[in-house]
């Protein structure tokens, strides 16, 4: 397993990678561990074997996928987009902070149960920021679930580059000796007397390794297990590398910030006041659903927000986001009577 340190930036690439292949009209639909290549410079996304354009998957789909990774919709036929492809960064990353399949062991259909039915314990997860960003991921519904941008924006902001290796030392050792392995193969020789051939130079492997070599060797190099290594070939025979410091991958600086309101519910508000960094705007008689969204000042620090509200017998529910990430949420209902209600708090940007 990684420790919380090299989990962060490894989500930080992978948030990027699913940003280019999302803005290409493309859904991966098989984002799993054994998918993902390590590499000094930061991970790879393989494997576009069940990949379909966003638009050929609007209307119900046969179930396919990896049990264990896949998302809701795939377990259930459902429409699919690229929303999928973040639940499954999500079951991705949960693994590789716990070596452990964050829906459990079984059967395939066992698994697919549980994805369908049942929310993600996210057990063995010490590190609280890192939970939360991951039950953000694993939202059942795929409108619920921050967007691939939305999950750099995020990420850049708490990921910082130390100027060394992301990777733990034991798994960096790994990739460095594999690496001069394939790039300075051994001279095969003919077998007999006096019959000595050089065989011509083999194409130079690239600097690359799995993260996960399947689901039972995943991230366990640290535990002195060997990882299973995949190397892609390059087209000429190079000389061996000279070591040189690695930098840690991170997520593109974000440009802006937002805070979202969200109201739902049978009954209409007959009035909402937000308040954000001081500055209060009240509105009446709103219809529900209901979204404000409203950008926050990059680099500001503490920034600071409010709820009022009022609403006739009925039931409403608030949900607030920061970065397309649900910070809270409430659900009030009466009858007979008017009710009332009050949230508040502040993040940082």
């Amino acid at each position: 397993m990684l420790p919380p340190t090299a989990v962060w930036p490894l989500a930080a690439g992978l948030g990027e990678a699913l940003v280019a292949i999302h803005a290409a009209g493309v859904a991966h639909l098989d984002l799993k561990p054994s998918n993902v290549l390590l590499t000094a410079d930061g991970p790879r996304v393989i494997d576009f074997g069940i990949s379909r354009p966003s638009g050929e998957i609007s209307g119900p789909t046969l179930p396919a996928g990896s049990p264990g990774f896949m998302s809701p919709e795939q377990v259930g036929g459902r429409a699919l987009g690229p929303a999928s492809d973040v639940f499954s960064l999500g079951s991705t990353l949960a693994y590789a902070c716990t070596a452990m399949e964050p829906f459990g062991e079984g059967p395939p259909h066992v698994k697919m149960f549980r994805i369908d039915h049942e929310v993600p314990p996210l057990v063995g997860i010490a590190d609280e920021n890192l939970r939360i960003f991951l039950a953000n991921c694993m939202i059942r519904e795929p409108a619920g679930r921050p967007t691939a941008v939305q999950l750099t924006s995020y990420l850049a902001s708490v990921t910082r580059s130390s100027g060394s290796s992301w990777l733990p030392p034991a798994v960096v050792t790994e990739i460095d000796r594999r690496a001069s392995e394939a790039q300075n193969p051994p001279v095969e020789r003919a077998i007999g007397p006096r019959m000595a051939v050089e065989m011509p130079p083999r194409r130079r492997m690239s600097r690359r390794a799995l993260l996960f070599g399947g689901i039972g060797g995943a991230v366990v190099l640290a535990a002195g297990i060997g990882v299973p290594t995949l190397y892609a070939l390059d087209t000429k025979p190079k000389p061996a590398p000279t070591p040189k410091p690695t930098p840690k991958p991170t997520a593109s600086p974000a440009a802006v910030h937002t805070l979202e309101f969200y109201f739902t519910g049978n009954v209409a508000l007959t009035s909402v006041t937000y308040t954000v960094n001081g500055q209060a705007m009240t509105l009446k008689n709103v219809r529900l659903p209901w979204r404000q969204v409203v950008k926050l000042p990059s680099g500001k620090g503490k920034n600071t927000w409010q709820l009022t509200y009022g609403f006739p017998p009925g039931e409403i529910q608030h949900r607030v986001l920061v970065d397309g990430f649900q910070v809270t949420t409430g659900v009030d209902g009466v009858s007979g009577q008017q009710g009332s209600g009050k949230d508040s708090g502040y993040t940082y940007t």
